[in-house]
């Protein structure tokens, strides 16, 4: 291979890196947010607040 075409690889190969950390990245932080909002729910509809459907309401307004 010439030395350009390993330059190029190199640079597609640390984007591709780049690209995939950040998949994970939003993967996790929506996994969090899913995790947060329904225990929020589950505790607004133990305390008798709501009952439960208002959430993704909530979640929108904090975007």
């Amino acid at each position: 291979m010439h030395a350009s075409m390993m330059s190029r690889m190199k640079e597609l190969e640390a984007r591709k890196m780049y690209v995939e950390e950040t998949l994970k990245a939003e993967i996790v932080s929506e996994a969090l947010q899913k995790t947060f909002w329904s225990h929020l729910a589950g505790a607004r509809r133990q305390s008798g607040l709501c009952n439960g459907a208002d959430a993704p309401l909530l979640f929108q307004r904090f975007r």
